[in-house]
């Protein structure tokens, strides 16, 4: 009987194995397919670093956040766990992906759940959407994958990469994903470099693709794009990809990129776009106050009107007294172009110029544009001395003109001498 009682538990487990089988062999493509109308999801397992709220956002990475969220979200944790990928499906054909990450919620009604898969089949099924399909679904394939943990994509990234018949937006996406390290293994940079340099360097591809690969170049782990952007860069034929080189340059902070834009600036032989491209990254947030000096001693090479307007705003922005002192001379010279006059008188004013320094250029030119430049600054400060300086405009300036114009600045006052001005005007 005890014999019997095994054969038979026995021989009831078989049917169960045989039905379960042909599941378990089953492709993730196969099991989305097969899956009821409607929308579908998976989950699998996270690389380090991703985290979410499981419903509306999801972080890979430092301060690399994906999806939506509202002031009640960001109050909420975020958790490491599975990434869940919701395909939502029109007659089995999948028309949008939704990417979620840490907390599973409860069964959703009218979802489909195949449950935890593993991480390698989740990128697998994922990459080849991104190959294969067509829109938006495409694009929204690769994020996802990325996610998937121990998995390195590099090789199909760089295969989508270089198909110039895939939709931009794929490419462009592809290319984004290279260049994003948010885990402790290596890669192989040192492959994707020479994939993204012919990118970026074919006057076939499109711009927006070719200006993605150089903005990956300088984002590349360890610094492993800068020399190919210094290279690139350094190629005074190929006008608008240097220009867009020296563009990418400036945002890897990279003492080596440094040490190009500064060579760059103090040769001031570029066009005007590169050049002004080369001055805005030498003056943004990595600029020392040797850089800024640089690009004062250097102002009067600049002969492009972006040129100079990036530089006048890179001083101003680096502030300090000797700065000022510069832009309130820069402003003072009749030498200059009057646009450059105007900008440096209100860098000038906002960079902590007393209101009696701005009143002497006032008094001191002859240039019609500059005096409405000072009239403007002077509205804008409100301060006593520059209310007096606008009456007395409106009162007695030689030029109708610039009387009306201090009439009509000194309306949006709200000071009592002012309304008192202006009606003792008006009865006259």
């Amino acid at each position: 009987m005890r014999y019997s009682h095994i054969a038979l538990i026995a021989l009831a487990s078989l049917p169960l194995s045989a039905s379960t089988s042909p599941l378990s062999a089953q492709s993730l493509a196969e099991r989305v397919d097969a899956a009821p109308a409607g929308r579908v999801q998976f989950t699998y397992a996270a690389r380090p670093g991703v985290c979410g709220n499981g419903r509306s956002y999801y972080m890979a990475g430092a301060n690399s956040w994906y999806g939506s969220f509202n002031d009640t979200d960001r109050r909420e944790a975020c958790v490491a766990g599975p990434v869940r990928v919701v395909l939502d499906r029109a007659d089995r054909e999948i028309v949008s992906i939704a990417t979620y990450a840490g907390p599973v919620p409860q069964p959703i009604a009218g979802v489909t759940d195949l449950g935890l898969v593993r991480a390698s089949d989740a990128a697998t099924y994922l990459l080849g959407l991104a190959e294969r399909s067509q829109g938006r679904v495409s694009r929204d394939a690769i994020g996802p994958a990325m996610l998937a943990d121990s998995v390195d994509a590099t090789p199909r990234l760089l295969a989508i990469a270089r198909n110039q018949n895939a939709a931009r937006a794929t490419r462009s996406s592809a290319i984004s994903w290279l260049g994003r390290s948010f885990d402790e293994r290596p890669r192989a940079v040192r492959d994707m470099v020479p994939v993204l340099v012919t990118i970026a360097s074919n006057d076939d591809d499109n711009q927006s693709v070719r200006e993605q690969a150089l903005r990956t170049l300088a984002r590349l782990e360890h610094g492993a794009g800068t020399a190919a952007l210094l290279e690139l860069a350094r190629d005074a034929q190929r006008g608008w990809l240097a220009q867009q080189a020296i563009t990418s340059l400036t945002t890897s902070g990279d003492p080596r990129a440094r040490a190009h834009l500064r060579d760059v600036v103090r040769a001031a032989a570029l066009q005007d776009m590169a050049l002004a491209a080369a001055i805005r990254g030498l003056g943004g947030e990595h600029a020392s106050g040797e850089d800024i000096k640089l690009l004062r001693d250097t102002y009067g090479k600049f002969d492009g009107d972006k040129s100079r307007e990036n530089a006048v705003a890179a001083i101003a922005t680096f502030g300090g007294a000797e700065n000022v002192r510069w832009l309130l001379a820069l402003a003072r010279n009749p030498d200059q172009p009057t646009a450059t006059r105007r900008r440096a008188i209100q860098h000038a004013y906002r960079g902590g110029t007393p209101i009696p320094e701005i009143i002497k250029i006032y008094d001191e030119t002859t240039d019609t544009q500059v005096k409405e430049a000072v009239m403007a600054v002077l509205v804008e400060s409100g301060e006593k001395a520059a209310v007096d300086k606008l009456m007395q405009i409106a009162r007695s300036d030689d030029s109708a003109a610039r009387r009306r114009r201090a009439i009509s600045l000194l309306g949006r006052s709200s000071d009592e001498r002012v309304r008192e001005f202006l009606a003792s005007i008006a009865t006259r």
